[in-house]
């Protein structure tokens, strides 16, 4: 479950909405637990929605950090939407290893799983797709995997760490 942006940012104290309406944070990623924000005047804060308070961020065993992000589901080309996902976190790992922090950055591809239009019932979408294209599942795992790799390079976009 993902919070509305908007709210999100609503959601943050005065200070920091008022400093995020002017411009120099920047909300990069948010999920149901929390909002990155960067802020070039001073140390990476995040928002925590479940506890509505902004805090400092303290890696748990400095100066590492852990990144675990869901890749994609490869059954058909790279899009935009991909693209701006995965920018994203790019970008939270260029500044964590700017910062000096060392990052291992997980990224997996999922490959099978994800039935047609998110449901519970239903036909796997790389099974579909192989159907489709008369190929077997793992040749499309293949193809799509090298087509999202290729388009995140084209895009600039760091590799992670580890990709499983």
């Amino acid at each position: 479950m993902h919070l509305n942006f908007k709210k999100s940012i609503q959601l943050a104290d005065d200070k920091y909405y008022k400093s995020f309406s002017a411009g120099p944070i920047e909300c990069i990623k948010y999920h149901l637990y929390s909002c990155i924000f960067f802020d070039m005047k001073g140390p990476l804060k995040i928002y925590d929605t479940l506890s509505r308070e902004t805090k400092v961020f303290e890696p748990i065993h400095a100066p590492f950090v852990g990144m675990y992000v869901c890749g994609p589901t490869v059954y058909s080309n790279a899009h935009l939407g991909n693209v701006r996902t995965f920018t994203s976190f790019d970008i939270v790992f260029r500044y964590l290893t700017h910062l000096g922090y060392k990052v291992r950055y997980v990224r997996n591809i999922t490959d099978a799983g994800h039935l047609e239009n998110d449901a519970d019932e239903g036909e796997d979408k790389i099974s579909k797709k192989a159907k489709l294209e008369k190929l077997e599942p793992m040749e499309i795992v293949q193809r799509y995997t090298v087509d999202f790799r290729e388009v995140m390079r084209l895009f600039n976009n760091w590799p992670p760490s580890i990709e499983p």
